[in-house]
């Protein structure tokens, strides 16, 4: 059975749905106009009629509104906006943020959300407005009593097929209709219908129904009855205390009612404080009080009249021009073929000589006065309203294809920019719906995920990845998730974020482009390839791209390798001083062997002179003590040959050092073959102190 409610909730809803139906009316039926221009119905009824049927005269249609609307619109599904979140304050992070966004990406991929957007914008060029909604669905569809996911839901974008069948609230003063009291989406359906869907729980018939109740009226008919969705909001007001002050609260719940005029047939209560229905507008004004929304074509629809007018008598004078009569004495005509021959176009005809009252044959034959149809002035007053509707409607020949050989580039681009800039309100009028539409889905983000569960993100390029929900339960602390890491654990319990909406080329357009861009580049300045390849590569539409650029990233520098593996690339003035440490370190070992084969080579030498000088201080020595043989003389000499005999034993052991610090030189031990160098050089200095002094040594015994 349907809902209970009181007669004053009846009431209240019966006379919001016939104001909002009055209100919206105008506005409706002027949507009807263009709606029919814009699909190719572009006579008025009564005047097609009476040249039709009336005049046989031909209503042609040379339709130029719907190419110049799609020119517009699939400008707008190019530059599609993209809702973003971001950050606002309240413990909120930057990476939470781009989850948001992720999961956001993820149910309107999931929903097929830009068919709504699509259609919405397509009604806001075609009639002046158009409308979209966001709701709900359950993740499992057709759960099984031990299945986890069974009252999981995602949020989803939905479109709203005919804009006719909503109802806002005419009361509105906000621009995307977010302050709307109630709104109405009609659906009218057979009574039989009607019976096999709510006929359980509704007891309505058209027998049954007040056919009196002014406020009933339009609700039903003889054959069908109107189901409306109902969304109302309730308002309730109270008082709070924040740091000893005390401010008013509003909280807001907005409830869906379906019903039928009499009875509610069902209710819910929906999560956030929106109306989830979404309008796209045309161009809003407000005239004499009452709103008026243009849509793209409004303002050229006399004009397209005009061509199609004369568009058809171009047409008609050109059939005329075989239907000019025959002309000729009476009695001429009196062949079988005559009668249509103006109409047909036989291989020949006969005609009949005709005689005075005298006998006399009168000098004459059938004539046709020929007549030159105005096809020239024609065709210029249409050319004239052609042009009247591209600049009514802002779109440019260069806009369409058309461009003039003598314009330059840069000129065919400034007057599609001039044509894009003309209809900019279009374009951004959708970009302020998905700004409410953002806020809706980013407020149902918390409400549909209320328990920790993993949830599957999109980033722009469309790569879809899996992070975990949580929040903080009874116990204060977030579980974790399982299956997933730790770093891809998301609270949406702390944190408020914030919505907006960019417009630009769709990834996949900036990808083409950025690939380009980069090749150029790269051709120009190759020495940089090994670096960049690994990313640019995977921009490409290239069979293996992905393959590619992976060898790529094999090939290219260590820092390019530590950024692409996702780890911190080296410090460049840590690697310009490792480099420089690195240049010093070769200096000084080769410096170093440089002085260490000097002081080798100084060592031989000074070994093998001493050595020489000793054996002949011997031989000397001999001499004098064969030549002497004193005593002390020869205690003398055996004491100096001793002395000699101990400094040679010390040369021949600083030869082998020397050899010693060449085979630690080929190891490289830097600290080593520096104490070796400044040893070295101490026994070289010690070596040449020593000669001195035995050099003194010999020289006092010969004075002597």
């Amino acid at each position: 059975m349907s809902i209970e409610r009181d007669d004053s909730f009846f009431d209240k809803a019966q006379r919001r749905f016939k104001a909002a139906v009055d209100a919206w009316k105008p506005i409706y039926d002027e949507m009807d106009i263009d709606l029919k221009f814009a699909t190719g119905d572009q006579w008025d009824e009564a005047v097609k009629t009476n040249r039709e049927t009336q005049q046989g005269r031909p209503t042609l249609t040379f339709d130029v509104l719907h190419t110049n609307i799609q020119v517009v619109a699939n400008k707008i599904r190019q530059d599609k906006p993209a809702i973003k979140i971001s950050p606002a304050g309240g413990g909120a992070k930057q990476e939470t943020a781009k989850v948001y966004a992720g999961i956001i990406r993820h149910w309107n991929y999931l929903s097929q959300g830009d068919i709504a957007r699509d259609t919405a914008s397509k009604y806001q060029l075609s009639g002046g407005i158009g409308f979209y909604r966001v709701a709900t669905k359950y993740v499992n569809p057709d759960p099984s009593p031990d299945d986890a996911d069974a009252f999981d839901q995602d949020g989803t974008t939905e479109w709203i097929r005919d804009p006719k069948s909503v109802y806002f609230d005419p009361d509105v003063e906000q621009p995307q209709f977010q302050d709307a009291g109630y709104c109405f989406i009609i659906k009218w359906m057979s009574w039989e219908k009607y019976k096999d869907k709510y006929g359980y729980r509704s007891d309505a018939s058209w027998e049954t129904w007040d056919q009196s109740a002014p406020l009933l009226r339009p609700w039903a008919n003889e054959k069908e009855i109107a189901v409306a969705e109902y969304w109302h909001k309730e308002e309730t007001e109270s008082k709070i205390t924040v740091k000893d002050k005390e401010r008013v609260k509003t909280t807001t719940v907005v409830k869906q009612d379906f019903m039928n005029g009499i009875e509610v047939l069902s209710s819910t209560e929906w999560l956030t404080d929106d109306i989830p229905i979404i309008p796209v507008l045309g161009e809003e004004t407000i005239v004499e009080g009452k709103l008026k929304i243009a849509s793209l074509i409004r303002y050229v629809r006399d004009a397209a009249k005009l061509r199609n007018g004369y568009k058809s008598a171009i047409a008609e004078n050109i059939g005329l021009t075989n239907r000019v009569p025959y002309t000729g004495p009476r009695g001429m005509f009196k062949g079988p073929g005559w009668r249509d021959a103006h109409l047909t176009n036989p291989a020949y005809l006969e005609w009949d000589p005709v005689y005075d009252t005298n006998g006399q044959l009168i000098p004459a034959k059938p004539e046709r006065n020929p007549i030159e149809p105005a096809v020239q002035a024609l065709t210029e007053s249409a050319a004239v309203e052609s042009d009247d509707i591209k600049s009514g409607m802002g779109i440019f020949d260069s806009s369409i294809g058309a461009a003039k050989a003598e314009y330059s580039g840069v000129s065919v681009e400034r007057r599609t920019q001039q044509a894009d800039i003309t209809n900019f309100h279009f374009s951004d009028n959708l970009t302020r719906a998905m700004w409410v539409e953002g806020n809706i889905l980013l407020k149902l983000i918390p409400k549909l995920i209320d328990t920790p569960r993993a949830m599957k993100i999109m980033d722009e390029d469309g790569t879809i990845s899996e992070v975990a929900i949580t929040m903080a339960l009874d116990d204060g602390e977030p579980p974790m998730v399982d299956g997933i890491d730790p770093k891809d654990h998301h609270r949406v319990d702390v944190g408020r974020y914030s919505c907006t909406v960019s417009t630009g080329p769709t990834w996949d357009t900036q990808r083409k482009e950025e690939y380009e861009t980069w090749m150029e580049f790269l051709a120009k300045a190759p020495e940089l390839a090994p670096a960049f390849l690994p990313v640019v590569l995977k921009w490409s539409d290239t069979p293996g791209a992905d393959k590619l650029a992976e060898i790529a990233g094999a090939l290219a520098p260590p820092a390019v390798q530590a950024i692409l593996k996702g780890e911190q690339a080296p410090d460049p003035q840590a690697q310009a001083q490792l480099a420089s440490a690195h240049q010093q370190m070769q200096e000084l070992q080769a410096e170093n062997m440089k002085l260490k084969f000097d002081a080798a080579a100084k060592t031989q030498e000074l070994t093998m002179k001493h050595s020489t000088q000793i054996e002949s201080n011997v031989v000397d020595l001999l001499k004098a003590e064969i030549s002497s043989k004193n005593k002390e003389t020869i205690e003398m000499v055996q004491q100096q040959f001793a002395a000699f005999g101990q400094m040679l034993e010390m040369w021949q052991g600083h030869a082998e050092i020397a050899q010693q610090h060449e085979h630690d030189m080929a190891k490289g031990q830097q600290q080593i073959d520096a104490s070796q160098q400044a040893q070295a050089s101490d026994q070289v200095h010690s070596t040449m102190q020593q000669q001195a002094d035995a050099e003194q040594a010999q020289q006092e015994p010969q004075n002597a």
